[in-house]
């Protein structure tokens, strides 16, 4: 847990730095390897600010990269997440 912690306050400030995305610019597919890649740390960004998670003018290029690069990424966070759930649960009923 303190490692998936640290990795993402490692991101976010790198997602800010070297992603953040210009609300007026238009992206291309480039653009959107990059934009991808940075999903997490720009998403909890744009929770808690005005940081975009994805680019508001862009290319069908930029979109179709975006998304080959965030849907890995969420099963792999979702997986871990359902991981981490269920060995809490066996836990809990191990307990009893």
């Amino acid at each position: 847990m303190r490692k998936i912690l640290t990795t993402i306050l490692i991101c976010i400030p790198l997602a800010h730095y070297f992603c953040k995305i210009d609300p007026i610019r238009t992206y291309d597919w480039i653009s959107g390897i990059w934009h991808g890649i940075f999903f997490i740390p720009n998403f909890i960004l744009s929770i808690f600010g005005d940081t975009l998670y994805k680019a508001a003018y862009y290319t069908t290029g930029y979109n179709i990269t975006w998304w080959i690069m965030i849907t890995p990424i969420t099963i792999y966070i979702l997986f871990w997440a359902a991981l981490i759930i269920w060995v809490f649960i066996s836990a809990l009923q191990g307990d009893n």
